[in-house]
Protein backbone atom coordinates (compact mmCIF):
# COMPACT_ATOMS: atom_id res chain seq x y z
CA UNK A 1 0.00 0.00 0.00
CA UNK A 2 1.27 3.34 -1.05
CA UNK A 3 0.60 6.19 1.48
CA UNK A 4 -0.59 9.65 0.15
CA UNK A 5 0.08 13.00 2.15
CA UNK A 6 -1.13 15.05 -0.57
CA UNK A 7 -0.88 18.12 1.79
CA UNK A 8 2.22 20.55 2.38
CA UNK A 9 4.28 20.78 6.11
CA UNK A 10 3.61 23.46 7.91
CA UNK A 11 6.06 25.98 8.15
CA UNK A 12 8.72 24.90 10.81
CA UNK A 13 10.58 22.48 9.67
CA UNK A 14 13.59 21.12 10.92
CA UNK A 15 15.94 19.13 8.64
CA UNK A 16 19.24 18.07 9.30
CA UNK A 17 21.95 15.96 6.76
CA UNK A 18 25.47 14.77 7.75
CA UNK A 19 27.09 14.43 4.19
CA UNK A 20 30.34 12.86 3.06
CA UNK A 21 31.81 13.21 -0.38
CA UNK A 22 29.01 10.64 -2.35
CA UNK A 23 26.58 9.80 1.02
CA UNK A 24 24.39 12.12 3.63
CA UNK A 25 22.38 10.65 6.48
CA UNK A 26 19.74 12.71 6.73
CA UNK A 27 16.75 13.42 9.07
CA UNK A 28 14.07 15.78 8.63
CA UNK A 29 11.10 16.61 11.13
CA UNK A 30 7.98 18.74 10.09
CA UNK A 31 4.41 18.46 10.60
CA UNK A 32 1.56 18.21 8.05
CA UNK A 33 -1.96 19.35 8.09
CA UNK A 34 -4.47 17.39 6.09
CA UNK A 35 -6.99 18.36 4.35
CA UNK A 36 -9.13 17.40 7.29
CA UNK A 37 -7.34 19.00 9.79
CA UNK A 38 -5.61 16.71 11.65
CA UNK A 39 -2.20 17.44 12.35
CA UNK A 40 0.32 14.72 12.00
CA UNK A 41 4.46 14.82 13.25
CA UNK A 42 6.51 12.77 11.14
CA UNK A 43 10.26 11.99 11.54
CA UNK A 44 12.24 10.89 8.18
CA UNK A 45 15.70 9.36 8.82
CA UNK A 46 17.24 7.79 6.39
CA UNK A 47 20.58 8.22 3.94
CA UNK A 48 20.92 9.50 0.15
CA UNK A 49 23.92 8.67 -1.33
CA UNK A 50 25.05 8.95 -5.12
CA UNK A 51 28.42 9.19 -7.03
CA UNK A 52 30.42 12.03 -6.60
CA UNK A 53 29.26 14.12 -10.05
CA UNK A 54 25.67 13.62 -8.93
CA UNK A 55 26.08 14.67 -5.46
CA UNK A 56 28.13 17.61 -6.54
CA UNK A 57 25.23 18.68 -9.14
CA UNK A 58 22.35 18.43 -6.55
CA UNK A 59 24.76 20.96 -3.92
CA UNK A 60 25.09 23.01 -6.34
CA UNK A 61 21.44 23.69 -7.16
CA UNK A 62 21.36 20.98 -10.03
CA UNK A 63 19.17 18.88 -10.87
CA UNK A 64 19.82 14.55 -10.86
CA UNK A 65 17.56 12.17 -12.11
CA UNK A 66 16.14 10.19 -9.32
CA UNK A 67 17.28 6.74 -10.09
CA UNK A 68 20.77 7.88 -10.09
CA UNK A 69 20.52 7.93 -6.33
CA UNK A 70 19.51 5.76 -3.47
CA UNK A 71 17.26 7.97 -0.85
CA UNK A 72 15.59 5.90 1.35
CA UNK A 73 13.94 6.70 4.90
CA UNK A 74 12.30 4.93 7.63
CA UNK A 75 9.50 7.47 8.73
CA UNK A 76 8.06 7.30 12.17
CA UNK A 77 4.43 8.86 12.51
CA UNK A 78 3.21 10.83 15.67
CA UNK A 79 -0.41 12.01 16.26
CA UNK A 80 -3.37 12.18 18.04
CA UNK A 81 -6.25 12.29 15.65
CA UNK A 82 -7.78 8.78 15.87
CA UNK A 83 -8.39 8.50 12.48
CA UNK A 84 -5.21 8.43 11.67
CA UNK A 85 -3.52 6.30 14.56
CA UNK A 86 -2.97 3.64 12.38
CA UNK A 87 0.25 5.44 11.27
CA UNK A 88 1.89 4.87 14.24
CA UNK A 89 0.96 1.50 14.66
CA UNK A 90 2.51 0.39 11.72
CA UNK A 91 6.16 0.72 10.17
CA UNK A 92 6.95 2.22 6.83
CA UNK A 93 9.78 2.98 4.52
CA UNK A 94 10.04 6.02 1.80
CA UNK A 95 11.67 6.12 -1.34
CA UNK A 96 12.77 10.20 -1.75
CA UNK A 97 13.96 12.35 -4.88
CA UNK A 98 15.34 15.71 -4.36
CA UNK A 99 15.15 18.67 -6.71
CA UNK A 100 16.46 22.27 -6.53
CA UNK A 101 12.98 23.71 -4.97
CA UNK A 102 11.44 20.32 -2.99
CA UNK A 103 11.74 16.86 -1.76
CA UNK A 104 9.35 14.43 -3.17
CA UNK A 105 8.91 11.35 -0.83
CA UNK A 106 6.50 8.28 -1.19
CA UNK A 107 5.81 5.97 1.57
CA UNK A 108 5.17 2.72 1.87
CA UNK A 109 3.47 0.79 4.51
CA UNK A 110 5.56 -2.40 5.20
CA UNK A 111 3.16 -5.58 5.83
Amino acid sequence: MTLALPTPALERVADFEIAGWTTADIEARYVLETDDGARIYIVNAGVRSGTEADIAQLNAGGTVDPSRLYFRTAPRFETATPAYLWLMRHTFVATGARYPDRVVLRYFVVR
